[in-house]
């Protein structure tokens, strides 16, 4: 398995309580009868929240590799600033062609392929960019997935060329 003796390191750096997080997440999203695949960690700063991802990550996936699957790990951070210094805590493989850097808007994913080479990659996504209901006319390849979705979908030759216009 590549990137074994990664997974190994980071099951022996978590603490009990780490660990037991870790074990009890996994536990309620892939074994339970009724699995839960959105749960929230909370607790004090510095008690180690990122390194419970790291864990999580890890264990997901040794389990993704025994069905030959990549993993696509979407982090949700508070900022890019943040989300940027996390993901390099959270890639226990340590290897940078694993993160997704130059993808961070949801949208946006729908363009992105998949490397084959690479068995694990993590994105960030921040609310600013990926979820907000404030913004304006979002970026250029947003409105031309958009420009194209209704281009081919509505027969709309008269409205064609201004709409050209805002890419």
């Amino acid at each position: 398995m590549k990137y074994k003796d990664e997974v190994d390191n980071v099951k022996r750096k978590l603490t009990d309580i780490q660990s037991a997080t870790v074990d009890y997440l996994y536990k309620r999203m892939y074994e339970d009868e009724h699995h839960q695949l959105r749960m929230l960690v909370a607790d004090d700063v510095g008690l180690g929240k990122t390194w419970v991802a790291k864990g999580l990550v890890a264990r997901i996936y040794e389990k993704q590799l025994k069905f030959n699957k990549p993993l696509n790990v979407y982090y949700i951070c508070s900022n890019q600033q943040l989300a940027a210094q996390n993901l390099k805590q959270i890639n226990f493989t340590k290897d940078n062609n694993c993160i997704v850097s130059n993808l961070n808007r949801i949208s946006l994913l729908a363009l992105k392929q998949t490397t084959q080479n690479v068995p694990i990659q993590i994105f960030s996504l921040t609310p600013s960019t990926s979820f907000s209901s404030h913004s304006s006319q979002g970026i250029k390849k947003e409105r031309y997935i958009i420009y194209k979705i209704l281009a081919e979908t509505y027969d709309f030759k008269e409205s064609k060329k201004i709409l050209s216009r805002l890419l």
